[in-house]
């Protein structure tokens, strides 16, 4: 009658580690066979198997590493991503300060038109070039501006153009007392950076801002996406 050896359950743990290291089912085939019990000849060849996996196993984790050639292909890859968000940000950052510039200025223009109304007394944008403006109050109601009315100065970053013909500042937009504008025109940003918002419309009743159509187009309503 054969020796009966101890049961054996069909994983061992590695020499290093944590884990366990499972047998194929060819070799554990033994093991079915025995129903849960090894004999004498089966576990000598099951042991031999064992060790083998392990010296394996142990080998393959002494031999892993990075190397020099797929330690510089993730360099490149890195410094390509890099390059890439770096024009991305620029662009965006671009975009962005068009955009803030154009909302700024509608506002201040927005908030002169406001006040015309709500203080009956008119207002005036006056552009002194193409970055600098400024929001005057008619003080002492002359319907002119002079020395003895009120100046908030403004300054944008970006050369505006203003008029169907190119005409460039100093020009005035008047607000009377109803909150009426005058002249007409529209006051764009021309730039390469395709913001969402660059351009103004300005008619007698309304006020719409939007986005340049045709950067090498004249700066009118028409040129003038409003939204």
């Amino acid at each position: 009658m054969k020796t009966l050896i101890k049961k054996i359950p069909p994983y061992l743990p590695l020499p290093k580690g944590g884990k366990y290291l499972s047998l194929a089912k060819s070799e554990t085939r033994l093991y079915e066979r025995g129903k849960g019990r090894f004999f004498k000849n089966d576990a000598l060849l099951m042991c031999s198997l064992v060790l083998t996996k392990q010296r394996e196993a142990g080998l393959n984790m002494k031999n892993s590493g990075i190397t020099l050639i797929e330690l510089m292909v993730v360099i490149s890859i890195i410094a390509i991503l890099a390059i890439a968000l770096g024009f991305s940000f620029v662009g965006w950052q671009g975009r962005y300060k068009v955009e803030r510039t154009t909302k700024e200025l509608y506002t201040d223009l927005m908030d002169a038109r406001a006040r015309a109304v709500t203080r009956n007394r008119a207002y005036f944008a006056d552009f002194l070039s193409g970055i600098t403006y400024r929001i005057i109050e008619d003080t002492n109601d002359n319907g002119a501006i002079d020395g003895g009315d009120a100046a908030t100065p403004k300054s944008v970053e970006y050369t505006m153009t203003i008029g169907t013909t190119g005409v460039e500042p100093p020009i005035t937009f008047n607000f009377d007392k109803r909150g009426i504008s005058s002249p007409e025109r529209t006051i764009c940003m021309f730039t390469t950076v395709d913001p969402d918002y660059d351009c103004i419309v300005i008619s007698q009743t309304r006020m719409n801002m939007g986005k340049i159509i045709n950067q090498a187009n004249q700066c009118n309503a028409a040129n003038c996406n409003a939204k």
